[in-house]
């Protein structure tokens, strides 16, 4: 794919990286509400990251903070409040 047709000149991988962390964001939101139970990585999972270590890293790049602090900012913490079988403080 031609970088220079994607929007704000993100290469191919940042722009899809950008695409699945926006769509985690919103699931994370939408699962929080209605207390659903869930955990981080099983959302990053959905949103198509194989490895936390990936979703982790390009979440910092995109939001400039770790999962733990959003998900702390967003006071609307996972029901089990576990990461790929850790729990959160």
């Amino acid at each position: 794919m031609d970088d220079s047709l994607l929007p704000d000149g993100d290469t191919y991988n940042a722009y899809i990286n950008r695409l699945r962390i926006d769509h985690f964001v919103r699931l994370y939101r939408e699962a929080a509400k209605a207390r659903r139970p869930f955990t981080v990585f099983k959302l990053a999972h959905e949103c198509g990251y194989r490895s936390y270590l990936g979703f982790y890293t390009a979440f910092r790049q995109r939001r400039g903070t770790s999962v733990m602090a959003w998900t702390r900012s967003e006071d609307l913490e996972p029901l089990d409040r576990s990461i790929s079988g850790c729990l959160l403080p």
